[in-house]
């Protein structure tokens, strides 16, 4: 299932600067923390899965690895 931003939002209980944050690949080749991806120029869709992955790295005190696909 593919959540917008708003719902996404809702679902972290973030702010939307902090969403948009972990949306943001790392200045030095990073991941992003969560993925995402653009329906279109404007539509910005993020997978359940992504965000589930984000919760369990947190849990397990992960950061994600470089090159991970």
């Amino acid at each position: 299932m593919l959540l917008k931003p708003d719902e996404a939002m809702a679902e972290l209980r973030v702010s939307r600067a902090t969403l948009f944050k972990l949306l943001r690949p790392g200045a030095s080749g990073e991941p992003a923390e969560i993925e995402s991806f653009l329906i279109g120029p404007n539509a910005r869709r993020i997978p359940r899965a992504a965000i589930e992955a984000y919760i369990a790295r947190k849990l397990a005190g992960e950061r994600p690895q470089r090159g991970a696909a």
